[in-house]
């Protein structure tokens, strides 16, 4: 398993040259591993995903307020 974690003072943003690093690195995974399951994005973020043209390829996503709620 793989986490990346992003911080940011605002919604982060996934950019066009970002979104292809990390289809990149799914399709890396895939190639290494020879998995035949889904693979899924998860983002960790402190305050979200900017919801553009680039966020619906990311399948979950867990900001800070979710890791310390009760």
């Amino acid at each position: 398993m793989k986490c990346l974690v992003k911080f940011s003072r605002k919604e982060y943003t996934i950019t066009k040259e970002y979104d292809k690093k990390l289809q990149n690195k799914v399709w890396t995974f895939v190639e290494e591993s020879k998995t035949k399951k889904a693979i899924h994005l998860t983002m960790i973020t402190t305050n979200g995903i900017k919801h553009n043209a680039y966020w619906n390829n990311i399948q979950s996503e867990v900001i800070l307020d979710d890791l310390f709620e009760l």
